[in-house]
């Protein structure tokens, strides 16, 4: 591995410049491709660093004709960030993700390291926490997660009980003629004001359940509507012990 020594604020600018710009850089050339955040954090140790990377450019190198990357993250602490752009219209590119996964993060384990350092494991790195911890530690993951989610909607599919087949699925509306944009905004509006209702009613002593009813006919706003409430029943929870 290269190393370079910088003498001064004006050298240290450019490459502050380049890791401010670099990815911004690479997707405005490529803009066909979408990145794929799926390898975008792990961990290894510094002094593992010159036998494990090229091992990780073998692998992705087998794939290059479906995907542009770089490398880029923190060489003092080994955490290192990797989001390839690629056609996620593609079925065929898509289901290159959980092959790349796999193989990336058996050498990830080869080093001891883990799969996420920074950003936490979420839906993409949860399948792979029983390798990582072992199916013991997973299990109290469980167990922690029914204690405080027993309906299991505080963000389902992370850390525990996701799948990669589950979590790569597209996201559908039930509404077809709206764009996932589209729901996504008016999701969030609807939470938005019954978050807003629920702590007026909260901050008028009227209890701290969110006032909106929940629509029976849009799950994802009903799913909402329960986490929200049950936000509101641990807060008094909390407050009352």
């Amino acid at each position: 591995m290269q190393i370079r020594v910088l003498r001064n604020e004006a050298e240290s600018e450019k490459y502050w410049a380049i890791r401010r710009q670099s990815f911004a850089l690479l997707h405005g050339h490529i803009p066909d491709k979408d990145t794929a955040p799926f390898i975008d954090d792990f961990v290894v140790k510094p002094e593992y660093l010159p036998e494990f990377f090229p091992k990780i450019n073998a692998i992705l190198d087998k794939y290059k004709k479906d995907l542009v990357y770089t490398i880029a993250g923190h060489p003092g602490n080994g955490n290192f960030h990797i989001i390839p752009l690629m056609d996620l219209k593609s079925a065929r590119v898509r289901a290159l993700i959980p092959k790349i996964s796999a193989e990336i993060y058996k050498v990830v384990f080869e080093f001891k390291g883990s799969t996420t350092g920074e950003h936490n494991d979420g839906l993409i790195r949860t399948p792979y926490l029983k390798d990582m911890f072992g199916e013991e530690m997973v299990e109290v993951f469980a167990d922690i997660k029914h204690l405080f989610d027993p309906l299991g909607i505080f963000n389902p599919g992370k850390k525990v009980g996701g799948t990669l087949a589950e979590n790569l699925k597209p996201f559908h509306h039930p509404d077809k003629r709206k764009s996932s944009d589209q729901a996504g905004s008016e999701l969030f509006m609807k939470i938005r004001r019954s978050v807003a209702e629920g702590r007026k009613r909260f901050r008028e002593g009227q209890g701290s359940e969110p006032a909106v009813a929940a629509p029976q006919h849009d799950t994802l706003v009903a799913k909402s509507y329960q986490f929200l409430r049950n936000m509101s029943i641990l807060i008094d929870i909390f407050r009352k012990n």
